[in-house]
């Protein structure tokens, strides 16, 4: 369809009360709306992508959600990082680091599975998930860089002069390690984005419940939580992504 004629389809929609939404947005259309709204209240200018892949968030923010801000995306793995810096290379506003957070600074062997969107510090359990198993076979296994949440947002900070960041977590049962290594960044992270599993896919993964609890216990309170994959996963999906909102950070 031409986009002049979208266009007016949408306005024509609006005055009779209707949102006109693409099929490829729906799965993705309520967390749009939602994070829309939560980053003007919040103010958010950075949003710190963590496990990148290859910039599909990056790529959702611009267009679903209209965030016009700082984005920062980490991912450690070579193949994916290419893809990402030709993807972000015509943004000014996109920035992208090759290495990993965790909670300290070092190295660690990072899995290269069957399926890259399965790359994870952590090792594939088939004990309830057998339905991934044709992607979760560990190919190899390389030691990555990983550097803190602290380290980085204390440089971006000076580099960009971050005040209000969002940290968006996507480490395939890796995330609660990210949030360990902002210790010192968490009174200013105003909210974060958290991939929660409901079914077991990794060894050591903490449960829905666990990661949930943990986060309520550093001030965080759930916002928003949306199934992934929704679709392919019906009817009980195996993890879901949570919105979890700084609580000390709200406007009065």
């Amino acid at each position: 369809m031409h986009p002049i004629l979208k266009a007016a389809v949408r306005r024509t929609a609006r005055r009779l009360g209707y949102t006109v939404v693409p099929a490829w947005q729906l799965e993705s259309f309520h967390l749009a709306e939602y994070l829309t709204k939560l980053f003007a209240l919040l103010q958010i200018d950075c949003v710190l992508d963590v496990g990148a892949h290859e910039g599909q968030y990056g790529d959702f923010l611009r267009a679903s959600c209209g965030f016009t801000g700082l984005i920062v995306s980490f991912e450690p793995n070579p193949e994916a990082v290419q893809v990402l810096t030709r993807r972000a290379a015509a943004d000014p506003r996109w920035v992208v680091e090759p290495f990993a957070l965790g909670a300290a600074a070092g190295h660690a062997d990072f899995h290269f599975m069957a399926g890259a969107q399965f790359n994870s510090f952590l090792r594939p359990t088939a004990v309830e998930e057998a339905r991934f198993d044709a992607y979760t076979t560990i190919e190899r296994s390389l030691p990555v860089e990983i550097r803190t949440v602290d380290t980085v947002l204390a440089e971006l900070r000076t580099r960009f002069q971050v005040r209000a960041p969002y940290l968006k977590l996507d480490t395939q049962g890796y995330d609660l390690e990210v949030v360990k290594g902002a210790s010192r960044s968490l009174p200013e992270i105003r909210a974060l984005q958290t991939e929660v599993y409901l079914r077991r896919v990794y060894e050591q993964a903490p449960t829905f419940d666990e990661a949930i609890t943990w986060l309520q216990g550093l001030g965080f309170a759930v916002g928003h939580v949306e199934p992934n994959n929704a679709t392919a996963h019906f009817p009980i999906p195996c993890d879901m992504d949570c919105v979890m909102v700084n609580m000390a950070t709200l406007p009065a």
